[in-house]
């Protein structure tokens, strides 16, 4: 899945309270609210701040509030906002890279990648190497179907620095969809030698052996990753079923594995979705229409499970009420965040 992370850039707090200036003094206020999460209210004496911007004691202090006050109105969702904010911030200091990297992340999460892979260049040229812009800029340039592109550039990132986690991970992730699973298992075991409790890389590292069907190894690694996180055993449980069980063919084994992550977690839509296609592959159409149902009022925009609702369908001749679901699956991104399925299904069965 793709996940917004927002991270807030620290505020300076190397501030004189005794004979503050109206500038440092609401900065100081914003400051406050915001580590009471009070992102609005810390907006508005943000924005004063920078009416009295005349008083800071650089210009770098000023872009740098700038850029908070975008990545404020981000967590509020207030994207259109946000991006004049960080606009208006490069105007004002235009060689300050923090504001490119908050305006590449709105850019992304509005999907005009195009635009974001301009504004990480600008930003590249005037900070080289800004790991996260540079990771941002693959995100997008992945999203554009440049996928070689996109891993080149996340090498480039590992060059620069070998323990960059992030561009590690979404490089493994990038050569799962690809296909590349020998290169993902290297990727994972650096992970993992870089900080053994990785459990997450464990996890990436055993998919890719499933897929290279090294069903023990892909088992070892699940359950050294179930060890190190037990609140988290639920991820394990339902990855076992999915990735190992339906690859053997064990429908039934895949079955036990989602009744145990569901017993662990209770509200997690993709284990009764898996449990209900795993049903269906078995030929229980009745308990496969009851966990996809299950799944899907639990989370209605889980185009997965859509995509199974389909499946379930088409085995029962419903072709009609099989395509509606197939496009709302697309609708809801299943392209975007798995593969070529729903679009190969649709031309086989829909092209009427």
């Amino acid at each position: 899945m793709k996940n917004l992370l927002i991270l807030l850039v620290v505020l300076p707090i190397s501030i004189v309270c005794i004979g503050q200036n109206k500038f440092d003094e609401n900065v100081r206020i914003g400051a406050d609210l915001l580590e009471q999460e009070a992102y609005k209210q810390a907006i508005g004496y943000l924005n004063k701040a920078i009416k009295y911007r005349k008083e800071a004691k650089n210009e770098y202090s000023v872009a740098n509030i700038y850029n908070v006050i975008a990545q404020c109105n981000m967590v509020l969702g207030k994207y259109t906002v946000a991006l004049k904010v960080a606009n208006d911030g490069l105007d004002f200091k235009p060689e300050y890279g923090d504001l490119y990297y908050t305006k590449c992340k709105i850019l992304n999460v509005q999907k005009r990648y195009n635009e974001s892979i301009v504004c990480a260049e600008k930003g590249l040229a005037v900070k080289p190497k800004f790991e996260d812009l540079a990771i941002l800029k693959a995100t997008a340039t992945w999203e554009l179907d440049s996928f070689d592109l996109a891993m080149r550039i996340l090498d480039t990132v590992i060059v620069y620095n070998g323990k960059n986690r992030d561009a590690l991970n979404l490089l493994s992730s990038y050569k799962v969809s690809r296909k590349m699973y020998e290169e993902g298992i290297a990727i994972c075991t650096k992970l993992i030698e870089l900080d053994p409790q990785d459990y997450g890389a464990l996890y990436n590292r055993a998919i890719h052996k499933a897929h290279l069907k090294d069903f023990d190894g892909a088992l070892r690694d699940m359950e050294l990753g179930m060890d190190i996180d037990t609140t988290l055993r639920w991820i394990g449980l339902n990855n076992i079923g999915y990735f190992i069980k339906f690859e053997q063919g064990d429908y039934e084994g895949a079955i036990e594995m989602f009744n145990q992550a569901i017993e662990l977690k209770p509200d997690f839509s993709y284990a009764y979705n898996n449990r209900g296609y795993a049903k269906l592959k078995l030929g229980d159409f009745k308990g496969a229409r009851k966990d996809i149902n299950k799944a899907l009022a639990l989370d209605p925009e889980n185009s997965y499970a859509y995509k199974t609702l389909a499946q379930l369908l088409l085995a029962e001749s419903k072709n009609d009420a099989a395509c509606e679901n197939l496009q709302k699956a697309i609708a809801l991104g299943y392209n975007d965040h798995y593969d070529d399925e729903v679009n190969e299904l649709i031309e086989e069965h829909c092209s009427n």
